[in-house]
């Protein structure tokens, strides 16, 4: 009898703690809350499903996100909160995908849990630091190659996961790769946002999805499609994040495709094959991705490859070991898009390169240097052509 009674005391005064609880936290976390959240209607739904509102992360067209406690973990966690219940309900399918993968090995976000309202679906997300585009911004400088190295093979690791479970993300652009924590792991990044993925049989001919700076050609001309969409979409934000710029401009789908053919040539037979683009898998194997030194970091600071980068004063790795590791890609036969773009560019000063590949040439116009001028050059350039090759494999798929 009194063991009865005990019990329901507790079922009795259990809510009361629970409130309780809540309510403490906030006045530990009050100072950190912000103000705006007094006026959202969706503040209220969170509290009322044990979560601590602390800020306000991103308003989109897709909903909002929001930083949070889980007073039931006492973990930060980032809740996405969505309006249209069918997209989200897509979303909530894909991410439910993901779980057959080891996330944290793959570089996919980790989501946790949903929960539903009449007019609302939240769902709980793993907290991340930033996205990649606030830390590249604040920078105010080019990306130096080993950091683009460093993303490109977790983005590539991300897609080659995506693909075993023949997942497409269909929206991969610098605004959803996230660092996990800089501080901690500088660079280590994680893919985000699977509103638009969806299973490769799902892809229908005439469907129109990226943004025009990310759009792969086929999509544009209403051909089939497959994975290596996503592949076209990362070989433009590789570009793009060493030249600080879209690589394919247009106000139109003309205007891009345009573009296109200007950097690459007219098509032979208006025929593209994504078929012959590089598949994640492979990228992984290219030089460019595994390369452990840059000619820029020759003479740059630290590294992030768990060493640290060789000074002005070490010697850089010889031409030899240059050429053995471009060896490994010669059967990557060099596009003709490839081919006039070097020829074209041949006759451009330094003056008008892109400030990051200037970099690459810093502390290489000593004096005391100019009898190995050369030698380093011919190095460079055989680095250069391993960029090229790695870059026109991306973006092959045209005949």
């Amino acid at each position: 009898l009194l063991l009865l009674n005990i019990v329901s005391t507790y079922n009795c005064m259990l809510p009361l703690l629970v409130f309780c609880e809540f309510f403490t936290a906030w006045g530990q976390s009050a100072v950190e809350m912000d103000s705006s959240l007094s006026e959202d209607p969706l503040v209220p739904l969170l509290e009322l499903s044990g979560y601590l509102v602390q800020k306000t992360l991103e308003r989109g067209a897709f909903g909002v996100v929001y930083q949070c406690t889980a007073l039931d973990t006492n973990k930060t966690v980032a809740v996405k909160a969505l309006s249209h219940k069918e997209n989200a309900k897509e979303e909530i399918s894909a991410l439910e995908q993901l779980k057959k993968l080891d996330l944290d090995k793959n570089n996919l976000v980790r989501f946790n849990r949903h929960f539903e309202f009449p007019n609302n679906i939240f769902l709980e997300f793993e907290k991340l630091d930033m996205e990649l585009l606030e830390l590249v911004q604040s920078f105010n400088r080019p990306m130096p190659l080993s950091e683009i190295q460093m993303i490109t093979q977790q983005m590539l690791v991300a897609l080659n996961a995506l693909k075993s479970i023949k997942m497409v993300h269909r929206d991969i652009k610098i605004d959803n790769i996230m660092l996990v924590n800089h501080q901690l792991h500088p660079f280590k990044v994680k893919l985000i946002d699977f509103g638009l993925a969806c299973h490769v049989s799902e892809l229908n001919r005439g469907d129109i999805f990226y943004n025009l700076e990310g759009r792969a050609p086929e999509i544009s001309l209403g051909l089939p499609l497959n994975e290596a969409v996503d592949m076209w979409a990362l070989g433009c934000l590789v570009a793009s994040m060493y030249i600080a710029k879209f690589i394919y401009s247009g106000a139109c789908e003309l205007g891009k495709m345009g573009a296109i053919v200007q950097l690459h040539g007219p098509f032979t037979k208006l025929e593209v094959d994504p078929g012959k683009r590089i598949a994640p898998s492979e990228a992984l194997r290219h030089p460019f991705i595994t390369m452990k030194y840059f000619p820029s970091d020759f003479s740059s600071g630290p590294s992030y490859h768990g060493k640290t980068v060789a000074s002005q004063n070490d010697r850089p790795p010889s031409l030899g070991t240059l050429q053995e590791d471009l060896a490994l890609c010669m059967n990557d036969e060099l596009t003709a898009a490839s081919e006039r773009t070097t020829e074209n560019n041949s006759h451009i000063s330094a003056e008008t390169l892109p400030v990051s590949t200037n970099r690459i040439w810093d502390g290489d116009q000593g004096g005391a240097n100019r009898g190995n001028m050369g030698s380093k050059v011919r190095s460079r350039n055989c680095f250069f052509k391993k960029i090229r090759r790695f870059v026109s494999r991306l973006f092959r798929s045209i005949h």
